[in-house]
Protein backbone atom coordinates (compact mmCIF):
# COMPACT_ATOMS: atom_id res chain seq x y z
CA UNK A 1 0.00 0.00 0.00
CA UNK A 2 1.54 3.32 -1.28
CA UNK A 3 1.43 5.94 1.61
CA UNK A 4 0.08 9.78 0.28
CA UNK A 5 1.90 11.94 1.41
CA UNK A 6 -0.26 15.05 2.89
CA UNK A 7 1.46 18.23 4.89
CA UNK A 8 0.86 16.36 8.03
CA UNK A 9 2.09 12.80 6.90
CA UNK A 10 4.94 13.90 5.56
CA UNK A 11 6.32 15.74 7.90
CA UNK A 12 5.46 13.22 10.74
CA UNK A 13 7.11 10.51 8.35
CA UNK A 14 9.96 12.27 7.61
CA UNK A 15 10.98 14.08 11.09
CA UNK A 16 9.85 10.95 13.29
CA UNK A 17 9.13 7.28 11.73
CA UNK A 18 13.08 7.41 9.90
CA UNK A 19 14.83 8.49 13.04
CA UNK A 20 12.70 6.92 15.74
CA UNK A 21 12.76 3.03 13.60
CA UNK A 22 16.43 3.47 12.30
CA UNK A 23 18.81 5.19 14.57
CA UNK A 24 22.37 6.01 13.66
CA UNK A 25 23.97 6.17 17.39
CA UNK A 26 27.33 8.03 17.45
CA UNK A 27 28.61 5.66 19.40
CA UNK A 28 28.15 2.10 20.29
CA UNK A 29 29.42 -1.25 18.07
CA UNK A 30 29.43 -1.27 14.59
CA UNK A 31 26.41 -3.95 15.04
CA UNK A 32 24.60 -0.82 16.47
CA UNK A 33 25.64 1.17 13.65
CA UNK A 34 24.96 -1.50 11.15
CA UNK A 35 21.18 -2.28 11.83
CA UNK A 36 19.30 -3.81 9.11
CA UNK A 37 16.96 -1.28 6.46
CA UNK A 38 13.48 -1.49 6.15
CA UNK A 39 12.93 1.01 3.82
CA UNK A 40 10.18 0.63 0.98
CA UNK A 41 11.11 3.26 -1.60
CA UNK A 42 7.76 2.01 -3.80
CA UNK A 43 5.25 3.52 -0.76
CA UNK A 44 6.63 6.99 -0.74
CA UNK A 45 4.62 8.93 -2.50
CA UNK A 46 4.54 12.96 -2.19
CA UNK A 47 1.84 15.29 -2.70
CA UNK A 48 1.61 18.12 -4.55
CA UNK A 49 0.68 20.21 -1.63
CA UNK A 50 3.34 19.07 0.42
CA UNK A 51 6.38 19.87 -2.03
CA UNK A 52 5.20 23.23 -2.62
CA UNK A 53 5.10 24.08 1.73
CA UNK A 54 8.05 22.67 1.62
CA UNK A 55 9.81 24.43 -1.38
CA UNK A 56 9.13 27.32 0.61
CA UNK A 57 10.37 26.44 4.15
CA UNK A 58 13.34 25.99 6.08
CA UNK A 59 13.68 22.50 5.61
CA UNK A 60 16.67 21.28 4.21
CA UNK A 61 17.18 17.26 4.84
CA UNK A 62 15.81 14.74 7.08
CA UNK A 63 17.11 14.83 10.92
CA UNK A 64 19.00 11.51 9.79
CA UNK A 65 21.21 13.65 7.20
CA UNK A 66 24.57 14.32 7.68
CA UNK A 67 25.94 17.69 8.42
CA UNK A 68 28.62 20.21 9.36
CA UNK A 69 27.46 23.50 10.94
CA UNK A 70 29.42 25.56 7.99
CA UNK A 71 27.20 28.84 8.42
CA UNK A 72 28.32 31.24 5.46
CA UNK A 73 31.70 29.24 4.80
CA UNK A 74 32.97 28.48 1.68
CA UNK A 75 34.09 25.18 0.31
CA UNK A 76 36.86 24.27 -2.17
CA UNK A 77 38.08 20.81 -3.44
CA UNK A 78 40.84 20.89 -4.81
CA UNK A 79 41.51 19.65 -8.29
CA UNK A 80 43.52 19.29 -11.18
CA UNK A 81 42.43 22.75 -12.42
CA UNK A 82 43.25 24.31 -9.40
CA UNK A 83 46.95 23.07 -8.99
CA UNK A 84 47.38 23.71 -12.18
CA UNK A 85 45.49 26.56 -14.69
CA UNK A 86 46.77 24.73 -18.00
CA UNK A 87 44.98 21.62 -17.37
CA UNK A 88 41.47 22.72 -18.23
CA UNK A 89 40.04 20.27 -20.41
CA UNK A 90 39.85 18.02 -17.74
CA UNK A 91 38.25 18.30 -13.81
CA UNK A 92 39.39 15.49 -11.43
CA UNK A 93 38.89 16.59 -7.44
CA UNK A 94 42.49 14.95 -6.14
CA UNK A 95 42.17 12.69 -3.02
CA UNK A 96 45.35 11.91 -0.77
CA UNK A 97 46.68 9.59 2.52
CA UNK A 98 49.36 12.94 3.30
CA UNK A 99 48.50 15.75 5.03
CA UNK A 100 51.34 17.26 3.63
CA UNK A 101 50.54 16.61 -0.43
CA UNK A 102 47.12 18.14 0.96
CA UNK A 103 48.63 20.96 2.20
CA UNK A 104 50.74 21.45 -1.02
CA UNK A 105 47.59 21.21 -3.26
CA UNK A 106 45.68 24.19 -1.49
CA UNK A 107 48.56 26.44 -1.84
CA UNK A 108 48.89 25.51 -5.45
CA UNK A 109 45.21 26.44 -5.63
CA UNK A 110 45.32 29.51 -3.78
CA UNK A 111 48.86 31.34 -3.17
CA UNK A 112 46.95 34.62 -2.00
CA UNK A 113 45.28 32.44 0.86
CA UNK A 114 48.23 31.67 2.32
CA UNK A 115 49.37 30.80 5.48
CA UNK A 116 46.50 28.74 6.32
CA UNK A 117 44.89 29.71 9.56
CA UNK A 118 43.33 26.47 10.50
CA UNK A 119 44.11 22.97 9.63
CA UNK A 120 41.90 19.52 10.00
CA UNK A 121 42.18 15.99 9.31
CA UNK A 122 39.04 13.80 9.55
CA UNK A 123 38.20 10.14 7.92
CA UNK A 124 36.70 12.06 4.93
CA UNK A 125 39.23 15.18 4.17
CA UNK A 126 42.02 17.26 4.60
CA UNK A 127 41.06 20.73 5.36
CA UNK A 128 43.15 24.32 5.04
CA UNK A 129 41.64 27.16 6.06
CA UNK A 130 43.20 30.19 4.31
CA UNK A 131 43.40 33.76 5.03
CA UNK A 132 40.29 34.46 3.58
CA UNK A 133 38.09 32.12 5.27
CA UNK A 134 37.63 29.46 2.29
CA UNK A 135 38.32 26.15 3.06
CA UNK A 136 40.51 24.35 0.83
CA UNK A 137 39.42 20.37 1.04
CA UNK A 138 41.38 17.56 -0.82
CA UNK A 139 39.31 13.72 -0.10
CA UNK A 140 41.00 11.29 2.10
CA UNK A 141 42.04 8.43 -0.67
CA UNK A 142 41.33 6.02 2.47
CA UNK A 143 37.48 6.86 2.56
CA UNK A 144 37.05 8.28 -0.81
CA UNK A 145 38.40 8.72 -4.23
CA UNK A 146 37.12 10.30 -7.57
CA UNK A 147 40.55 9.99 -9.76
CA UNK A 148 39.03 8.92 -12.71
CA UNK A 149 35.61 10.83 -12.55
CA UNK A 150 36.00 14.17 -14.85
CA UNK A 151 33.40 16.34 -13.46
CA UNK A 152 33.81 18.64 -16.69
CA UNK A 153 31.66 15.55 -18.63
CA UNK A 154 29.95 13.95 -15.64
CA UNK A 155 28.65 10.27 -15.94
CA UNK A 156 26.52 7.52 -13.72
CA UNK A 157 29.68 6.62 -11.87
CA UNK A 158 30.53 9.92 -9.52
CA UNK A 159 33.51 8.10 -7.39
CA UNK A 160 34.40 5.05 -5.37
CA UNK A 161 33.49 4.84 -1.75
CA UNK A 162 37.17 3.46 0.18
CA UNK A 163 36.04 2.58 3.68
CA UNK A 164 36.58 -1.13 3.95
CA UNK A 165 33.65 -3.47 5.17
CA UNK A 166 31.41 -0.71 4.70
CA UNK A 167 27.60 -1.13 5.61
CA UNK A 168 24.24 0.49 4.61
CA UNK A 169 24.74 3.59 7.46
CA UNK A 170 28.37 3.66 5.77
CA UNK A 171 26.95 3.87 1.98
CA UNK A 172 23.94 6.23 2.77
CA UNK A 173 26.33 8.78 5.26
CA UNK A 174 28.77 8.89 2.37
CA UNK A 175 25.98 10.14 -0.47
CA UNK A 176 24.35 12.31 2.22
CA UNK A 177 27.85 13.77 2.79
CA UNK A 178 28.91 14.51 -0.98
CA UNK A 179 25.05 15.98 -1.22
CA UNK A 180 25.44 18.04 1.59
CA UNK A 181 28.87 19.71 0.71
CA UNK A 182 27.71 20.25 -2.53
CA UNK A 183 24.03 22.25 -2.04
CA UNK A 184 24.61 23.08 1.84
CA UNK A 185 23.86 26.39 0.98
CA UNK A 186 21.58 26.63 -1.83
CA UNK A 187 18.40 27.42 -1.35
CA UNK A 188 17.07 25.64 -4.33
CA UNK A 189 17.95 22.22 -3.33
CA UNK A 190 16.56 19.90 -0.55
CA UNK A 191 17.06 16.30 0.56
CA UNK A 192 12.87 15.18 1.92
CA UNK A 193 13.85 11.16 1.98
CA UNK A 194 17.50 9.18 2.71
CA UNK A 195 17.60 5.81 2.86
CA UNK A 196 19.01 2.61 1.97
CA UNK A 197 18.10 -1.01 0.53
CA UNK A 198 21.27 -3.26 1.60
CA UNK A 199 21.41 -6.36 -1.16
CA UNK A 200 24.22 -9.32 -1.66
CA UNK A 201 26.51 -7.23 -4.24
CA UNK A 202 25.40 -4.00 -3.49
CA UNK A 203 23.68 -0.86 -1.38
CA UNK A 204 21.73 1.24 -3.16
CA UNK A 205 20.95 4.61 -1.41
CA UNK A 206 17.89 6.03 -2.26
CA UNK A 207 17.17 10.45 -2.24
CA UNK A 208 13.82 11.86 -2.73
CA UNK A 209 14.97 15.34 -3.50
CA UNK A 210 13.23 18.70 -4.37
CA UNK A 211 14.84 21.44 -6.59
CA UNK A 212 13.37 25.05 -7.36
CA UNK A 213 14.43 26.96 -10.40
CA UNK A 214 13.45 30.55 -10.14
CA UNK A 215 10.90 31.95 -12.58
CA UNK A 216 11.09 35.43 -14.23
CA UNK A 217 9.11 38.37 -15.89
CA UNK A 218 5.53 37.06 -14.14
CA UNK A 219 6.76 33.35 -14.90
CA UNK A 220 6.06 30.76 -11.93
CA UNK A 221 8.96 29.12 -10.13
CA UNK A 222 9.38 25.20 -11.14
CA UNK A 223 9.75 22.52 -8.22
CA UNK A 224 10.65 19.44 -9.63
CA UNK A 225 10.90 16.02 -7.27
CA UNK A 226 13.70 13.48 -8.08
CA UNK A 227 14.05 10.03 -6.53
CA UNK A 228 17.80 9.46 -7.06
CA UNK A 229 19.56 6.30 -6.47
CA UNK A 230 23.49 5.49 -5.44
CA UNK A 231 24.67 2.06 -6.42
CA UNK A 232 27.83 1.71 -4.20
CA UNK A 233 29.34 -1.83 -4.64
CA UNK A 234 30.45 -4.43 -2.28
CA UNK A 235 33.16 -5.62 -4.34
CA UNK A 236 35.06 -2.20 -5.08
CA UNK A 237 33.40 0.91 -3.39
CA UNK A 238 32.27 2.29 -7.21
CA UNK A 239 29.26 4.60 -6.70
CA UNK A 240 27.09 4.65 -9.95
CA UNK A 241 23.82 7.20 -9.36
CA UNK A 242 20.74 7.01 -11.74
CA UNK A 243 17.68 9.46 -11.28
CA UNK A 244 13.97 9.54 -12.27
CA UNK A 245 11.78 12.98 -12.75
CA UNK A 246 8.65 11.89 -10.73
CA UNK A 247 6.80 14.93 -11.35
CA UNK A 248 7.40 19.04 -11.95
CA UNK A 249 4.93 21.10 -10.31
CA UNK A 250 4.28 25.44 -10.94
CA UNK A 251 5.57 27.32 -7.70
CA UNK A 252 5.06 30.49 -6.32
CA UNK A 253 4.85 33.62 -8.89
Amino acid sequence: MKKSFNLFLFFSFVFTFYTSCKKEPKGGNRSDHCMESEFEPSSIVISDDSLMRVAYSNFKYPDNFYRENLGDSNLYYVNTVSIDSLNGEKWFELSTNHSNQAESWSFKSSPQDAPFVNKTRNDKYYEFVGSRGIKFRTHNASYFTRNNVDLLNERDTIGAFRKPNFCGNDAKEIIDYLWFVRNYNFFGSRVLVSDFEDYSNEIVVHHFCLEVTSGDFGVPDKIFLYHKRYHVSKANGLIVKNEVLLKTINGKI
